[in-house]
């Protein structure tokens, strides 16, 4: 499946042309060093993501919040899937000032 190794090999298909182009990278440009270049626009594990658990680490409003909804439709475990640093802010109040 990909999900037991940390390293998954990806193929230069179209999706990586695309996000290489608008990097204004080639499939044969170097990165320049601690330069960041995505290949694909999700972060999904079977597409070359990695899992870090961060329960310790995320607004414990936040944690909360994502336990009930899991209890509430049933699940044994839980994903929390986020790319945002605001993770670490309760969503709720981060919600909250963006409508003001």
């Amino acid at each position: 499946m990909g999900h037991e190794k940390v390293l998954t090999r990806l193929e230069l298909d179209a999706q990586a042309h695309k996000m290489l182009t608008r990097a204004g990278l080639a499939a044969e440009s170097v990165p320049g060093k601690g330069q960041i270049v995505y290949l694909r626009s999700t972060a999904n594990l079977s597409t070359g993501g990695t899992a870090t658990d961060v329960t310790d680490v995320i607004h414990p409003d936040n944690r909360e919040m994502a336990e009930r909804a899991v209890r509430a439709i049933g699940l044994d475990v839980e994903a929390w899937t986020s790319c945002r640093r605001t993770s670490l802010r309760a969503i709720a109040r981060s919600a909250a000032a963006s409508a003001r």
